[in-house]
């Protein structure tokens, strides 16, 4: 459950200016005025705050901050500013300095930032959505409190959670953010917090792939390979970031997704006997249908599935 402390909104507009919507304290969030955009700030927060964070996260990554534009004794301006915000210092101040570093950042889009001070899990921190809001609405310069409902849309599609915190180890590494993009990764979303740059293990396999492309190098490794006895050369050759990128083996029409490494290092076979076959060999396997949802339905089907001994004996 989230525990929000602050709610401060902020209207960034196209020609680089910006307009304080509301500041809403602890004590007004049971004003009916305050009602709608509560509410749907306090929807997005909880997607947001129930977020599981990695570097290897396509839509939610944690980030390390960049310190190379920093003085050795200087501490990290946009560090400095979401602790501020976190500890609810000159909170609407701080709230005018953060837009403002959002639209000096390079490609920022118009938008409405919505900063949360909360408390979650027994730890104080702060959120920052971006909140779209209907391509036909512009909120003005006299937009009033009843109209917040009709320009924050109530679903999650970016986020910044400040700082990271490790639940189960019960770590706070306030040197680390969590940044959540629903869709694409757009680079402004992190970059004007001066954050360092993640990339995913796909991201990684894929630029060195588009990289031997665009400069017309015909002898990437994995092209190159004519049979599994080249796997090993390959792999000794490839850093672990490349090793756990996903490939797709298509055959027949049918898509199979399997990490890198499990192709070079055969424990996924691919087979040639007249017909071509994925081939993994392992333990027994489970095989069930699982609700359209994702949800925990489960339904175990070929339940003999250890009877069939070959191929041919599937029918």
């Amino acid at each position: 459950m989230v525990d929000a402390a602050q709610i401060g909104v902020v209207q960034c507009k196209e020609d680089g200016d910006y307009d304080i919507l509301l500041n809403i304290s602890q004590s007004d969030m049971d004003d009916e005025d305050f009602e709608d955009a509560t509410e749907a700030t306090q929807s997005m927060l909880g997607s947001l705050a129930e977020k599981s964070f990695s570097a290897n996260k396509p839509t939610a990554r944690l980030h390390e901050f960049d310190y190379s534009d920093v003085d050795e004794d200087d501490e990290h301006p946009a560090r400095s500013l979401l602790t501020k915000l976190k500890d609810g210092e000159e909170f609407e101040s701080n709230l005018r300095n953060l837009a403002e570093r959002y639209l000096r950042a390079a490609n920022s889009e118009p938008g409405i930032l919505i900063a949360v001070q909360f408390s979650h899990k027994g730890h104080e921190l702060l959120a920052i959505i971006k909140a779209p809001y209907e391509d036909v609405y512009e909120p003005d310069d006299e937009v009033g409190l009843s109209q917040i409902s009709e320009i924050i849309e109530d679903e999650l599609k970016k986020g910044v959670l400040y700082p990271r915190v490790n639940y189960s180890l019960d770590e706070v590494r306030p040197d680390e953010a969590g940044i959540y993009q629903k869709s694409y990764y757009a680079q402004h979303w992190w970059k004007f917090l001066g954050l360092q740059d993640t990339k995913t293990n796909n991201e990684v396999l894929n630029e060195w792939i588009i990289e031997d492309v665009e400069e017309g190098d015909d002898d990437n490794p994995l092209s190159e390979a004519q049979s599994v006895d080249d796997f090993d050369e390959i792999r000794r050759n490839l850093d672990d970031e490349k090793l756990e990128g996903q490939v797709t083996i298509t055959i027949s029409g049918i898509d199979i997704r399997v990490r890198l490494r499990d192709v070079l290092e055969r424990n996924i076979f691919l087979v040639n006997d007249g017909s071509y076959y994925v081939v993994i060999p392992r333990n027994e396997p489970n095989i069930a249908v699982t609700g359209h949802s994702g949800g925990d339905y489960r339904k175990d089907v070929l339940e003999n599935l250890s009877e069939y001994d070959s191929f041919d004996d599937i029918q």
